[in-house]
């Protein structure tokens, strides 16, 4: 599911982050509030969202299976739901992020390529043109 795009820079940094962070805190100020749980029962709810991360996005698994892994250990349909909903807006801000950055740079390189060709009339850029191009028009596709 999230093999297929491409990123430019550093592609594992948002996934690394997200697992990384306190994301627990993003979850509950983004999106729910939840009443007052005890510290103990917070840290859980944070390791579980760890772990529906690790599912979701490493792993591969569809919602329906991160969902039912989520309640066997414990952590109600809602939270499960919330958690998916959160890594979700996370992965989409992701994915478009890394399309403006594949139109700008590819663009970068298609003007770069026009321009180095018309400043030496002896030579053509093929491989900066052909390939911004596509990387420019495939960024396009996808924003």
């Amino acid at each position: 599911m999230f093999a297929n795009i491409i990123l430019i820079n550093n592609s594992s940094d948002f996934f690394d982050e997200i697992k990384n962070r306190d994301i627990f805190e993003y979850y509950l100020s983004k999106k729910y509030t939840m009443e007052k749980d005890s510290l103990e029962h917070q840290e859980y709810l944070k390791e579980m969202m760890k772990y529906a991360v690790d599912l979701y996005v490493y792993q591969d698994k569809n919602s329906y299976e991160v969902i039912t892994a989520l309640k066997e250990k414990g952590v109600t349909e809602d939270q499960a739901k919330a958690m998916i909903s959160v890594i979700d807006e996370r992965v989409e801000e992701t994915e478009n992020s890394a399309h403006k950055k594949n139109v700008i740079i590819g663009g970068l390189f298609f003007a770069g390529g026009l321009m180095a060709t018309f400043a030496n009339m002896g030579f053509v850029f093929w491989g900066a043109i052909v390939f911004g191009g596509i990387q420019m028009v495939r960024g396009m596709m996808k924003v």
